[in-house]
């Protein structure tokens, strides 16, 4: 019935288009040509910016600008004159406590637990 017709249409060879890497050899002359306008593979294009300025439209806003002194400078660092190149909050000290056991000290004392029992846990 329905189901073996099914069964053999399933069994039947894939096209060379299902089958991976076809070269030459596997497909008739041309058929790429003809498979290739099937799908949506060929490039559309950017889409064009809908709104057109000119550069009188540009110098316009520069103009504007510049007259009303509507900058769009961003503040400068102030520079501090004892500084010797170092940042404050940079250490180059060596921690007396890794990272891991800093953040297992602060898993404990999230969970209500002190150091002593954990260490008597191991």
């Amino acid at each position: 019935g329905n189901i073996a017709s099914l069964e053999d249409e399933l069994m039947e060879p894939r096209g060379w288009e299902l089958q991976g890497e076809a070269d030459s050899s596997v497909r008739t002359r041309n058929s790429l040509l003809s498979k290739a306008k099937d799908g949506d593979i060929w490039f559309k294009g950017a889409k064009k910016a809908e709104v057109k300025v000119t550069n009188e439209d540009l110098e316009a806003v520069i103009i504007f600008r510049i007259q009303n002194r509507l900058y769009d400078d961003p503040p400068l660092p102030e520079k501090d004159d004892e500084g010797d190149g170092e940042d404050e909050g940079v250490s180059t000290e060596k921690a007396k406590m890794g990272l891991a056991e800093e953040y297992g000290e602060r898993a404990l004392a999230r969970a209500g637990l002190k150091k002593g029992l954990a260490e008597g846990v191991q």
